[in-house]
Parts: structure tokens; C-alpha cells; sequence
């Protein structure tokens, strides 16, 4: 039974050593996957934060109300709906990212952002349109929140995954800027 088990053991190390062998050639794309990481992060979260920056003039042009602050309420309201729904919406692209992939995963985040992103450049003016644009508006922060709850995780992941052992924390803290 020993020599069995021996086998066993040498056929599990000989397949690690083969794996970490796969990994030691991707090694010298690592640079560029954490920069291409760390910018697609950054690059979702000032899409989604272009919101809160702009909320003064989002509340003007899409929640025109009696009172400027009820306005500001709202586009502020828009924009933490959006940023509630990240733990959720993590979890769904977390789940993705497990069973299809990272890669797919990521792909799927920064497409979701360039449509949330273009439906809220793309929207007309509560004057043009009447509520409808609010409830564009809302729907664009939605899927804004979406990606960008799905972004973190994966990138993260994907990074720590493709780096070498002594670097993983290193790697990982490229995205802790973000």
C-alpha cells in the first residue's frame, strides 16, 4: 500500500510541478497584467465616480425640482443606489468569474461600464424628455454599480492567480490605490 501511496503523491507533485512551470513562462507577462488590471480598475471606478462628482450638475439637468436640494437628494440618491448594489452584484460576477473564468468576468465588467457610462452621456435633459430621463439616469447608475462591484474582485483575483509566489501581496496591493 505504501508504494501506492508514494505514486500518488509523486503523480500529485509532478502535476504542481508542471502547473508551476505553465506559471514560471506567464511570469514575464505578470508587469503587464498588473498594469492592465490596476488601469481597468481605475478606469471603472472614476466612471462610476464622475457621478458623485457631477451631482450638482446631474441634479440640475435630470431632477429639476421646486428645491435644489430635493434635487441633489436625488441625483445623490441615484448615485448610492448604484454603489449599494456592489456587494450583490460582486457576488453574481464573483460566481462568474469562478465558473467561466476571470478573463470573461472582467470583460463582462468593462462592457457593462462603457454602456452605463454611454447611457448617462447619452441621455436627454429632464426638459427634453420629462421623468423619463430620471428614470434613464437611475438605470445607468444601476448598471454603473454593477460593473463596478464586479471589477475589484476579479481583477484582484486574477491578479494574485498569475503571480509569483514571493509577489502576490505586492501585486495585490497595486489595486489597494483604488
Amino acid at each position: 500500500m505504501a508504494p501506492l501511496q508514494r505514486s500518488r503523491s509523486a503523480a500529485r507533485h509532478g502535476a504542481y510541478a508542471q502547473d508551476t512551470r505553465h506559471l514560471a513562462a506567464t511570469t514575464r507577462e505578470t508587469p503587464l497584467r498588473v498594469i492592465a488590471a490596476t488601469m481597468g480598475c481605475t478606469l471603472e471606478w472614476y466612471d462610476f465616480a464622475i457621478h458623485g462628482y457631477f451631482a450638482v450638475v446631474i441634479s440640475r439637468l435630470f431632477f429639476p425640482n421646486f428645491s435644489e436640494v430635493v434635487s441633489l437628494l436625488l441625483s445623490v440618491a441615484t448615485f448610492g443606489v448604484g454603489f449599494a448594489m456592489r456587494p450583490i452584484l460582486a457576488f453574481v460576477f464573483g460566481t462568474i468569474a469562478d465558473r467561466r473564468g476571470r478573463r470573461i468576468a472582467l470583460s463582462w465588467t468593462v462592457n457593462t461600464m462603457v454602456v452605463g457610462t454611454l447611457l448617462m452621456a447619452v441621455t436627454p435633459t429632464n426638459p427634453s424628455v420629462g421623468i423619463v430621463a430620471s428614470v434613464i439616469v437611475v438605470f445607468a447608475g444601476l448598471i454603473q454599480g454593477f460593473s463596478a462591484g464586479g471589477e475589484m474582485g476579479s481583477a484582484l483575483s486574477h491578479l494574485v492567480e498569475y503571480a509569483q509566489r514571493k509577489r502576490k501581496f505586492l501585486f495585490a496591493s497595486c489595486m489597494a490605490h483604488i
